[in-house]
């Protein structure tokens, strides 16, 4: 009897051993799971400049496309050339004066600068490369003064002395060079675009890869004819360096033939191969997730805005149609997600459901606004107004902040960059003089930080 009762203490023992034991392990294989999602959220975690690739639903996170960068390494090559054609945003540079008063402004900016002479070659190794350069269109042209240092990889094919450059770069710092027993103490640019003579920024090899993966290989890019310039000519478009895109199938009366410009990241519509009236214009976009057109078109007759969505098999998803005088501030500039999109037409902005084109929020009236940028918390919205010039609204229509230009300009233009998590504006404008012979064209810069405060302003100043 006192052995059975044994032998059932025993059982009882081992069943408890075995229960803890399987806890134990559910325990540790969960922890191990729970460890490995962590590390994995950590190791595909990147900076807020760069681009995310949601693996799981295989789409471009919520990251704006006018944020998106293009040197991240989960995007596909094609991806990054087309967002490196549509990258315009470098502030274009005159005179070294503002980057010489100016560096806390430029550091890390993004800069064109146009035309400039090879004048000495300080170094040139299968590495790297560092020359001083001058304005001019050629060495007998160029002016004598260095005006900014070069500093870079070394190129496939090397600069020379006396060669003719445009240059698209980012500004690093004022340096000083001795070269010959001179002192030079100029803005040096890390070049990450540099065209020769007479070429344009993009390539015809540049224009056809981005092209075939917008449209598919079912098309032929060719350079204009003869009567595409005359056209061009008579319908008052002055932009001819481009090529055009012509699809094979011309079945869809939406996309048929485009122009691709060589120095502007910018597609539209031909006007004559699509039968547009001299009144209409129609722009191409692609979608963040480059799966989709954005098309936009202007009708300045009827004085009608209008957005339509497409699939890449090119069938209209929705349309939406906006009654507005179109002037050149009364629709802003758009910025759009994987998910919604944001624009200011006729002083009210719009937040629209890229899926089903309705609005997100009722339009909220923020005035002229010819600029729109989303960001993670909002959208920051420009316009050419000296009052509320800056205005950063939440994605439910609350402003977040205003800011004034403080300038007595007439705002004409407006360009942004982000650097170093700051938001870098130039506000570009005629000077208010009655007598208009002594308008002047003048600019000014600001510095914003993440919370709308000023970190630094320029004066106005006569365009550098």
């Amino acid at each position: 009897m006192e052995e059975k009762k044994n032998n059932k203490v025993v059982k009882v023992i081992i069943l408890i051993v075995i229960i803890i034991a399987c806890i134990g392990i559910g325990i540790g294989i969960s922890y191990f799971f729970i460890n490995k999602q962590n590390e994995n959220k950590q190791g595909n975690s990147e900076s807020n400049e760069d681009v995310i690739l949601n693996s799981q639903v295989g789409k471009l996170s919520e990251k704006s496309f006018n944020n998106m960068k293009s040197n991240n390494e989960k995007l596909e090559e094609t991806q990054k050339e087309i967002l490196e054609y549509y990258d315009n945003d470098y502030f274009e540079i005159y005179s070294t004066e503002a980057l010489q008063k100016y560096p806390q402004v430029f550091k890390d900016a993004k800069l064109k600068i146009t035309p400039l002479v090879v004048k000495k070659i300080i170094k040139s190794t299968d590495e790297e490369y560092e020359v001083l350069v001058s304005g001019g269109y050629t060495m007998e042209q160029s002016t004598e003064e260095i005006e900014y240092a070069l500093k870079g990889k070394q190129l496939e094919e090397r600069l020379i002395e006396g060669e003719c450059i445009q240059v698209y770069g980012k500004y690093t710092d004022v340096n000083t060079y001795q070269v010959d027993g001179k002192s030079y103490t100029v803005p040096t640019i890390t070049p990450i675009n540099i065209v020769r003579g007479d070429e344009n920024r993009f390539s015809f090899d540049t224009i056809n890869t981005v092209a075939k993966y917008i449209f598919g290989n079912d098309i032929k890019v060719t350079e204009p004819s003869d009567d595409d310039f005359l056209n061009d000519w008579e319908d008052n478009d002055m932009q001819v360096d481009y090529y055009k895109v012509t699809l094979d199938n011309q079945s869809n009366a939406n996309f048929k033939s485009f122009k691709m410009y060589e120095n502007t990241g910018y597609i539209d519509y031909n006007r004559t191969e699509n039968n547009l009236s001299d009144n209409v214009s129609k722009t191409l976009r692609v979608s963040s997730d480059f799966e989709h057109f954005i098309v936009e078109t202007r009708d300045s007759k009827l004085n009608k805005y209008y957005i339509d969505y497409f699939d890449k098999s090119y069938n209209k998803l929705w349309s939406r149609e906006f009654d507005c005088k179109l002037t050149t501030s009364s629709v802003s500039t758009m910025d759009y997600t994987t998910e919604k999109m944001a624009i200011v037409v006729d002083n009210d902005l719009y937040l629209i459901d890229l899926e089903t084109g309705e609005d997100i929020i009722e339009p909220v009236i923020v005035g002229t606004k010819m600029k729109v940028n989303m960001f993670d918390d909002g959208i920051v919205l420009i316009g050419n107004e000296n009052k509320d010039t800056i205005m950063k609204v939440d994605f439910n229509g609350n402003i977040l902040y205003r800011v004034n230009a403080d300038t007595s300009m007439s705002i004409s233009d407006v360009y942004t960059q982000i650097v170093n998590s700051k938001l870098v504006i130039r506000i570009i404008g005629m000077s208010n003089d009655e007598n208009i012979q002594n308008t002047k064209m003048l600019e000014k810069y600001l510095v914003l930080n993440e919370d709308g405060s000023i970190e630094y302003s320029t004066n106005e100043t006569e365009r550098i």
